[in-house]
């Protein structure tokens, strides 16, 4: 289990997905040797915080796209907004 924000990161995890379900041959092509991940064996959670508390939402993970990429523009959008809070209250000192 782990944490990310990294677009990075998951996207890498779906590349593996993929990559579980295209089979070795294909892995092997793109320099994923061992990266095969199957997706009934990944779970990804998206927790939203929320001033009652946090909802924790289970993802679907699919075999055809992996983790749904509307997950990480939630995030990318939180932390954009979080940055520019943080950035004006800076500038008031």
């Amino acid at each position: 289990m782990l944490t990310t924000h990294s677009e990075f990161f998951l996207q890498q995890l779906n590349n593996a997905i993929l990559a579980g379900k295209a089979g070795a041959a294909a892995a092997n092509r793109v320099d994923l040797h061992s990266e095969r991940l199957h997706a009934d064996r990944v779970s990804a959670y998206l927790f939203d915080q929320r001033p009652t508390g946090t909802t924790v939402n289970r993802l679907n993970v699919s075999p055809d796209e992996g983790i749904p990429e509307s997950g990480f523009a939630s995030v990318a959008e939180v932390l954009y907004d979080q940055s520019v809070s943080l950035d004006k209250a800076a500038r008031r000192g």
